[in-house]
């Protein structure tokens, strides 16, 4: 597509005035059409509202998509019919460029076993934790989340349920220094977690630790937990500085900061003491958390080591 209509697609797009995050996030997303895993694009936009979504594939397009996977993934399907493939507010979520669920879908969905969209119910007290893949292997209990977009969102921490607010004082009780939540913001070791969204890694490892601790035939398997996160290609960056090279810069920026949260974070720690909180250990479990970038299927089954 040529650079000018680009452009002209872009003012359409948006919603808000201009502004680095903003643009941040657009781009961003309409890089991710050139993404490896992301299938070969006919006629970016969808027409919804009245408001063409420039971000998407168009209506006909995604159409054809969820007939495919109706008939050629009929499980991925009726694990996403429900909130991935309808339209809401918005158009759906599976037919936007940046969609997470779009990506491990496209990553994963020849891979035997896999499913998507897993729901754990993580206790009376704490709902259940959804979470994007799962596999059951030999060795291994691997759950996956995947994040493409997100970080360029604001995480809400406001909206959080009086039993979760009891557990994150407990949590930070064990060790102060390192864990603290102030009502608002997630603190890790002094340092704000601006873009990783720990509310809700906590949300999964409770589901997890629930389903371990109540499957006794699960009680000595291995548990691998998977964030599976998008990084840009060079057709994508490419993409991004042909229409402007400051906000390459800054959307390389969100995504280094990310990673230096997560890995700033001790996993093990926090899991086991949830675990402990929960009533149970997980001295038994030889749990890894593993954060990866792939961009192909055969990416992700060699780093699965299926």
């Amino acid at each position: 597509m040529h650079r000018k209509t680009n452009l002209v697609l872009l003012n359409i797009y948006m919603e808000t005035p201009r502004n680095n995050k903003t643009n941040q996030r657009i781009y961003f997303d309409l890089a991710c059409q050139h993404a490896p895993w992301n299938k070969v694009v006919k006629n970016p936009g969808y027409m919804f509202k009245d408001k063409t979504y420039w971000a998407y594939i168009s209506e006909n397009e995604f159409n054809e998509f969820k007939e495919e996977m109706k008939a050629d993934y009929p499980n991925a399907y009726n694990s996403y019919k429900s909130l991935e493939l309808n339209a809401g507010k918005y158009p759906p979520n599976m037919a936007a460029f940046g969609s997470s669920s779009r990506m491990i879908y496209l990553i994963a969905r020849n891979i035997k076993g896999f499913t998507f969209e897993q729901v754990l119910p993580s206790g009376d007290k704490y709902g259940s934790a959804h979470l994007d893949g799962y596999l059951s292997s030999s060795n291994y209990e691997i759950y996956v989340e995947a994040k493409c977009h997100e970080m360029f969102s604001t995480i809400n921490n406001k909206d959080i349920a009086d039993c979760y607010r009891e557990l994150y004082k407990k949590i930070n009780e064990k060790r102060k220094e390192r864990f603290a939540f102030d009502g608002v913001h997630f603190m890790y070791e002094g340092k704000e977690l601006k873009r990783f969204d720990l509310k809700q890694v906590i949300c999964h490892f409770l589901g997890i630790i629930h389903k371990h601790k109540n499957e006794p035939k699960l009680k000595e398997k291995n548990i691998r937990f998977i964030y599976l996160t998008h990084k840009l290609s060079p057709a994508e960056e490419d993409y991004i500085n042909n229409l402007n090279p400051q906000l390459l810069t800054g959307i390389k920026r969100v995504l280094q900061e990310e990673n230096e949260e997560m890995e700033k974070i001790d996993f093990s720690w926090l899991f086991n003491t949830l675990a402990e909180l929960q009533g149970t250990t997980s001295n038994s479990l030889c749990n890894r958390f593993e954060f990866i970038h792939c961009e192909t299927e055969d990416c992700f089954r060699e780093k699965l080591n299926i």
